[in-house]
């Protein structure tokens, strides 16, 4: 099915500039329409590449929920795809599934956009716990894997996994394998060759997931305004070069949405979007040649990830420059790490699934 992917809308474009002090006249009504037409614009147009999920991976996420939020990740998230009954029961009658829910949608508009999607009702929605439950348990199991790893969702792709527990299935352990120095273990071994006809155990040492990797670093002199709209544009150009069939544009822009992170220190002259030592990370799930069969049931014939980071700093950066219009050094880095599976099942031949090539690669990952 197709899903309605998030965009940058320019409500949240103004209060993300705000929350980073930037109350200038560039953040008015008819600059912002021009800011996002100007991005899309920028943007890849040729990307073939759709995606079920943006998420954010945030430390310690877990240590902000409550007790019984965190009791419910816990024992909701260690279920098996084959007990979704047990899904739906317990998260009726869990005391800390609302709270949980709370947690993840507070200030994440595209977090409680791709909820609605997913669970077919508003997070507002008084019954919501209830409903996504009964209407989507795969989706909240989906939901709770990634809590448990500390991933928040922040936007919708274009592609709704709804029920089909295969695309939602491995997001947890693809999300793992793609971590730094996960990655870079498996990039190091070779591929598997001649993979429809290879099986589960075959070619030990070598892995089943194509890799790729991309990195850039931009300077130049901006306007603050002028400069987080160039890291909308190189963000996105970084994204999608990470793999040959690139990012289809609304998955890229529904990536970039709500990613202007706020300045911690009020009183710091240079902005740098580095927190604590660590640069923004999101994870774009990818579902390969996604398509509907006759049942209107979800599919995908291969499944992937996307991590992106970044760090942006700009000296003397003005908090609350009224003009906008001063060049300020600005210095843009971009990485991303890319990690794909294709199914080879060829019944009866080949009866490798995306389950072996995961559990495989995981081993060879740690």
């Amino acid at each position: 099915m197709t899903a309605d992917p998030t965009k940058v809308e320019v409500h949240s474009l103004r209060n993300d500039l705000h929350s980073i002090g930037l109350t200038c006249e560039q953040t008015g009504d008819d600059y912002l329409h021009q800011f996002i037409r100007e991005v899309r614009a920028q943007l890849p147009r040729t990307g073939q590449l759709e995606s079920f999920l943006i998420g954010k991976r945030k430390d310690s996420l877990r240590l902000s929920f409550s007790q019984h939020a965190e009791d419910f990740v816990g024992e909701v998230s260690g279920l098996t795809r084959d007990a979704l009954d047990q899904v739906t029961e317990r998260a009726n009658k869990h005391p800390g599934a609302a709270d949980f829910f709370e947690s993840l949608t507070a200030d994440n508009p595209g977090g409680a956009h791709f909820l609605r999607q997913l669970a077919g009702v508003k997070p507002s929605d008084p019954r919501f716990v209830e409903k996504f439950a009964e209407n989507n348990p795969a989706g909240l199991l989906l939901v709770t894997e990634l809590a448990a790893r500390d991933i928040v969702p922040t936007s919708s792709g274009t592609w709704d996994p709804g029920g089909d527990q295969l695309v939602g299935e491995y997001a947890g352990t693809l999300a793992e394998i793609v971590n730094a120095t996960r990655f870079q273990r498996l990039e190091q071994r070779p591929e598997k060759q001649d993979k429809n006809n290879a099986h589960a155990g075959d070619q030990p040492g070598k892995r089943w997931g194509v890799t790729g990797k991309k990195s850039e670093e931009y300077r130049g002199e901006f306007s603050t305004v002028d400069a987080i709209k160039q890291k909308y544009k190189e963000v996105g150009l970084v994204a999608s070069a990470a793999v040959v069939e690139g990012l289809e544009p609304q998955n890229l822009e529904s990536m970039l949405a709500n990613q202007i992170g706020p300045l911690q220190d009020a009183s710091a002259e240079n902005y740098d979007s580095r927190k604590d030592g660590k640069d923004e990370e999101i994870l774009v799930f990818l579902a390969l040649d996604p398509w509907v069969d006759s049942e209107n049931v979800t599919h995908a014939t291969g499944l992937g990830v996307l991590s992106v980071n970044w760090r942006l700093r700009i000296k003397r950066y003005k908090r609350k420059d009224k003009h906008g219009g001063t060049k300020h050094d600005t210095q843009l880095e971009v990485w991303v790490r890319a990690l794909r599976y294709r199914s080879v099942y060829k019944e009866p031949a080949n009866t490798t699934t995306f389950e072996d090539q995961l559990t495989e690669d995981r081993k060879l990952a740690d």
